[in-house]
């Protein structure tokens, strides 16, 4: 009659090296699957030790995490620009192409068509008769407030 092996008997952590028996209930309680049906390498120790550690990292490292978030998508930009400038562009050629009517008008900021009632009017300049011009805004009332929220 043969024996079990030692590696049929048992199933280890990949994490803490704990030996669990190898059986259908033992591994659903001390393992688990994921949605693919397949066993977990790590206990469930292990798993919820590193979950409430990552946890702690990310709480006391808020400002560091943010700041290597900041850099990293700045230098993504920078690398990719080329590429998102011609995107903008196509959009916008695309938004200019359309048919604007007298009561619509498209922001050079966003490039949406909106309506006139969402450009303000503002003294361009004083003739010397004393009357104003009034030039309506090239951005529309979300864009420039969105950046007044900026500047400060």
């Amino acid at each position: 009659m043969t024996e079990l092996n030692e590696t049929d008997k048992y199933i280890k952590c990949s994490k803490c090296r704990c030996k669990y028996i190898n059986s259908d209930d033992s591994i659903k309680k001390d393992f688990g699957y994921n949605r693919l049906n397949e066993r977990f390498k790590t206990c469930v120790k292990c798993r919820s030790k590193s979950r409430e550690y990552s946890k702690l990292y990310q709480e006391t490292h808020k400002e560091e995490i943010a700041e290597r978030k900041q850099d990293y998508m700045k230098q993504y930009y920078q690398e990719n620009k080329a590429y998102y400038k011609e995107c903008g562009k196509q959009y916008r050629d695309k938004q200019l192409n359309k048919e604007v009517d007298e009561h619509h008008k498209l922001c050079k900021r966003c490039s949406k068509i909106q309506p006139l009632t969402e450009y303000d009017e503002y003294n361009h300049r004083t003739l010397a008769d004393g009357t104003k011009l009034y030039t309506p805004h090239k951005t529309c009332n979300v864009c420039r407030d969105r950046d007044r929220k900026r500047r400060w």
